[in-house]
C-alpha cells in the first residue's frame, strides 16, 4: 500500500486544472480588451466573435485538377552506353635460355 494519501495524489492534478482555468480566463479577457472599442460601441458584436475549433487529425486538401491536362512530350530514351571491354594484356614471353654447350677441355 502506498504511503501517500489519495488527496495528495490529486494535488498536482488540481494545480494543473487551476492553471488551465486561469489561463483560459486570461485569454478571453485579453481578447475582450484587445477588441477595438469603436467597433463594439457601434453595435458590431462580431468584433468579439469567439470561434471554437475542433481539434482532430489534419485533413490534407485534395489537389485541384487542372482544366486542361498538359500534353506530355515523350522524350526519346537515352541510348545505353556500352562500355568498351578492357584489352587483354598478355604477359611477355620469358626469354628461352640459351643452350649450354660444353666445350671439351684441352
Amino acid at each position: 500500500m502506498s504511503s501517500r494519501s489519495p488527496t495528495s495524489r490529486l494535488a498536482p492534478l488540481k494545480l494543473v486544472s487551476a492553471c488551465v482555468a486561469v489561463g483560459l480566463h486570461a485569454a478571453v479577457l485579453a481578447m475582450v480588451l484587445s477588441a477595438p472599442v469603436v467597433e463594439v460601441a457601434q453595435g458590431r458584436p462580431e468584433a468579439l466573435d469567439v470561434q471554437f475549433v475542433e481539434l482532430g487529425p489534419a485533413i490534407e486538401p485534395e489537389p485541384v485538377a487542372a482544366a486542361e491536362p498538359q500534353p506530355q512530350v515523350e522524350t526519346p530514351p537515352e541510348p545505353e552506353i556500352i562500355p568498351e571491354p578492357e584489352p587483354i594484356i598478355e604477359p611477355e614471353p620469358e626469354p628461352e635460355p640459351e643452350p649450354v654447350v660444353e666445350t671439351p677441355e684441352p
